[in-house]
C-alpha cells in the first residue's frame, strides 16, 4: 500500500498518519509506505507529482529489501485531499 498525505498541496505530512498506518500494517501483514512530497508554494506543480514518480521508482527497486514479495506485489495507492489526486 502506498499512501500519500493530504493538505491541499500546501501543508500536511506523514506524521499524523503514522500510527493508524502502522496498525493497519500489523493487522494486515501488508507493506505500507507513507510518502511525503514537496509542498507549494515553494514547489509548484508538477513538483509533487515528480516526487511521487521518483518515490515509486525507488520503492520498486527496493521492494525485496522492504519485505515485499516481488512475485506478489500489488500496488494500491491511497491518499486524501491532494494525496488522493497524486
Amino acid at each position: 500500500v502506498v499512501y500519500f498525505h493530504g493538505g491541499g498541496w500546501v501543508m500536511g505530512g506523514i506524521d499524523p498518519v503514522d500510527s493508524p498506518l502502522r496498525a493497519l500494517a500489523n493487522r494486515s501483514g501488508a507493506v505500507i509506505c507513507s510518502l511525503g512530497y514537496r509542498l507549494a508554494p515553494e514547489t509548484p506543480f508538477p513538483g509533487p507529482l515528480e516526487d511521487v514518480l521518483a518515490a515509486m521508482s525507488w520503492l520498486g527497486d527496493r521492494a525485496p529489501s522492504l519485505g515485499a514479495d516481488h512475485e506478489r506485489i500489488v500496488v494500491y495507492f491511497h491518499g486524501d485531499s491532494a494525496g488522493g489526486n497524486l
